[in-house]
């Protein structure tokens, strides 16, 4: 659902190039651009001959890149004395890559940028699709967008502290975002449980099944009169977000949900509803709560 890929610097060679691609990356469109090396944008300006109307257009573009379309390669290794596709592919061998574009590339794993289109099976990617209800395969689909945040919230009205089925995915979250600063935060609504009910059941529950230090707020939220409902299921970051089908939860054997990738309007909605002037009143004070499981 989410991918990550290497583009060598080069291949933003003119505005053709420049608009295919970079029109093509971002957590809307499932497509991360890793920012290899870090000094990634710098390359393609340093790399760039053609005219100065051309220049400036290709400049100006790169300039106004929204940043969530970059994934971050935390202690990636660059050796300037080597090419940068040698460098990708031995950068794959250690965090693999979805796929490397280079200029005339060819390999298991590395795209010709003159000839990559979506007939492509490691360049297409799908916005949506039915997934088995397991807690590991939700975190798969997402682990590259919240590596990505800063800022983690999973909307589900229906989230209980006291069932397994819903506490699953939470804590498997949790230990993909070990070691990440990211915060991360469950929205609950209070119109079949009360908010000391669910203060209740996660004080007695939560501490005991997060991850050692794992930090998740709980926020029980309201509706209100004339406002939108409280109803589907999310996760929203500051970066992007995706919108399950039924439920954040595990189901038997052979029980499927469909997730999807939200668009960039829709993302941006939420978010103001959820996080910005908010469309909900808060049932009560949100609180946190730590985890002390150290298995």
């Amino acid at each position: 659902m989410f991918y990550e890929y290497a583009l060598e610097p080069s291949v933003l060679s003119n505005w053709e190039r420049v608009r295919f691609f970079l029109d093509a990356f971002g957590p809307w469109k499932g497509r991360f651009l890793a920012n290899y090396p870090r000094r990634w944008r710098r390359m393609v300006y340093e790399g760039l001959h053609c005219g100065d109307r051309e220049k400036k257009r290709i400049e100006e573009r790169l300039a106004s890149l929204d940043e969530r379309v970059f994934s971050p390669r935390a202690g990636a290794p660059y050796d300037g004395g080597k090419s940068w596709l040698e460098n990708a592919k031995e950068e794959h061998s250690r965090i693999s890559f979805r796929a490397i574009v280079a200029e005339g590339g060819c390999g298991e794993h590395v795209l010709d940028a003159a000839v990559v289109d979506e007939q492509n099976e490691l360049w297409c990617v799908h916005s949506g699709g039915l997934l088995p209800r397991e807690a590991a395969t939700f975190v798969a689909m997402v682990t590259l967008l919240l590596r990505a945040s800063t800022r983690i919230v999973l909307i589900d009205p229906h989230f209980r502290a006291d069932q397994d089925d819903k506490t699953r995915p939470l804590v498997a979250f949790c230990r993909a975002l070990a070691g990440e600063r990211a915060s991360l935060e469950v929205h609950v609504s209070d119109a079949n449980r009360s908010y000391s009910k669910c203060m209740q059941d996660a004080a007695r529950v939560l501490p005991r099944i997060l991850p050692g230090g794992s930090k998740v707020l709980l926020r029980c939220r309201r509706e209100k009169r004339g406002g939108p409902r409280l109803h589907n299921r999310y996760i929203l970051t500051d970066v992007g977000g995706v919108q399950f089908g039924d439920g954040i939860e595990v189901g038997d054997t052979g029980h499927e949900d469909r997730l999807s990738i939200l668009d960039e309007p829709s993302h941006a909605r939420l978010w103001e509803q959820y996080l910005g002037a908010s469309s909900f009143d808060e049932a009560g004070t949100p609180r946190e709560f730590v985890g002390a499981d150290s298995s």
